[in-house]
């Protein structure tokens, strides 16, 4: 609506431009080398918009000719490098599919067409990679590592040489330059954090995980595991340095962090006590047992006292335990300093009436061990032995990546070096395939679970050791 009032605006403007010439038609006289020129007004004004355009339309032809051989080459440059980029593009594509002939052919069309060699380098170091060229792949990166705008790229594409050649030394010097130039890449940040881990540098990849959480790289929720196996990592090198009172401050961050964790709370319990504070380490034992009950707790707690008869040291294990005395790690203890204290009634009342699922190792070996003691009864402890053989496995140290089994915790698994992976709980079991017959013998094997070890009443361990408290079966 208003381009056709616009329109008709115009129309009235130019209607009423004529109609005041008509009216007023004036004349124009001109006198110019002898020759005379006389006409109107309104004449001579169009006789004027017709030689200036009649001049625009020879300017623009003669400007068309001139500036035709450049326009051509212009055009035919964009064609090029419209069909380069997409070269490119489909060179990236086939690259990641993995098929490397039409990499390298779309890798040399890309090139030859763009003939920029800074945005083809990439996709010519995935085609070498594909093809088998290292080397080659290799230079492609380090042109590119020179090139300010490109030298991120470049070391990631050098990082994942490095990871293929099992290089950790370089791949964390090249974690550490990518990191600086694009601190918010997750696979640059999860890479320098395992790296540091798995180097044991502690403070560094506390820097790295705080950094991350705050640029938002990790989540809180994720950072929180993270930064108590850190805090407890540190407090534990601090304890053995005989750096006691940073070890215990370590400690108390880690349970600031995750207030049921056990290895922090063994230690911080463990440096007071040698910084002669043993009454703190009490209450924080006996604070800390409802929330997450475990061997090493009773361990931790019972030194405060080496000395003590074992009738003492049960009266010590029903004060630690009174609030959650039912729970089975609760019962084990208990048990256990019965056992010790030989009184085989109250070990007994805590060893029986537990589900099936609950009657572990630990608890099978205690039971022959009291059959053993109260009775001489071989047999009934015999028979708990064989049961052990099959009893569901006692929670352990285990790593949840490759399910190794440890006597103790650590921040890294001492089998596959996997950052906090170790957790309590119960390992895998292992099914043994049994002997194969002799030639000639057609039976039916079967596939049977037997755990790890078998032990005899011979030489039944001490099922109150702290190692063997946390071995699988």
């Amino acid at each position: 609506m208003w381009r056709a009032l616009f329109y008709f605006v115009q129309v009235a403007i130019l209607v009423a431009l004529a109609v005041w010439l008509t009216d007023n038609p004036g004349k124009v006289e001109i006198n110019w080398l002898g020759y005379r020129i006389e006409t109107y007004f309104g004449v001579l004004m169009l006789v004027g918009v017709v030689a200036v355009l009649a001049l625009a339309l020879v300017y623009r032809l003669l400007r068309g000719v001139l500036v035709a051989p450049g326009a051509f080459l212009t055009r035919r440059q964009y064609r090029r490098r419209e069909d380069g980029y997409r070269a490119l593009a489909l060179g990236m594509a086939a690259a990641s599919a993995g098929d490397r002939e039409e990499a390298r052919r779309l890798a040399r069309r890309a090139d030859s067409l763009l003939q920029d060699p800074e945005l083809t380098r990439l996709l010519s170091a995935q085609a070498a990679t594909l093809n088998g060229d290292p080397v080659a792949a290799r230079r492609y990166l380090d042109a590119l590592v020179e090139n300010e705008e490109t030298a991120f790229l470049g070391l990631t594409g050098l990082m994942r040489q490095a990871m293929a050649d099992g290089d950790d030394v370089a791949l964390l010097g090249l974690a550490e330059r990518a990191h600086k130039i694009r601190p918010d890449s997750a696979f640059v940040v999860d890479t320098l954090f395992r790296l540091q881990t798995q180097a044991a540098r502690w403070d560094e990849a506390q820097a790295t995980l705080f950094d991350a959480v705050r640029r938002k790289v990790k989540s809180e929720a994720q950072a929180i595991g993270y930064r108590a196996t850190i805090f407890t990592a540190r407090a534990m090198e601090a304890e053995a340095a005989g750096r006691i009172s940073e070890a215990s401050d370590l400690a108390d961050k880690a349970l600031g962090t995750d207030d049921g964790f056990v290895p922090a709370a063994v230690i911080s319990a463990n440096t007071l006590e040698r910084d002669g504070k043993g009454r703190r380490a009490i209450r924080l034992l006996e604070e800390f047992w409802p929330r997450a009950p475990h061997p090493d707790v009773v361990e931790a707690y019972l030194k405060q006292w080496p000395l003590e008869a074992p009738l003492d040291r049960l009266k010590r294990i029903q004060h630690l335990t009174a609030k959650n005395a039912g729970e089975i790690e609760s019962r084990i203890a208990l048990a256990g300093a019965a056992l010790e204290a030989k009184l085989w009634g109250e070990a007994r009342r805590n060893l029986t009436g537990l589900p099936d699922a609950e009657v572990t190792v630990r608890v099978c070996r205690l039971m022959a061990r009291l059959e053993q003691d109260e009775h001489a009864d071989a047999a009934a402890a015999r028979v708990w032995l064989d049961r052990a053989d099959t009893a569901a496995p006692d929670k352990a140290w285990t790593c949840g990546t490759c399910g190794a089994v440890a006597p103790e915790w650590s921040a890294l698994c001492g089998n596959c070096e996997a950052f906090d992976t170790v957790s309590w709980k119960q390992p895998p079991r292992v099914s043994v395939l049994p002997s194969l017959p002799a030639m000639g013998t057609v039976v039916d094997a079967e596939i049977s679970d037997e755990p790890a070890e078998v032990d005899t009443v011979d030489d039944a361990p001490d099922p109150e050791s702290p190692v063997e408290e946390r071995q699988a079966s």
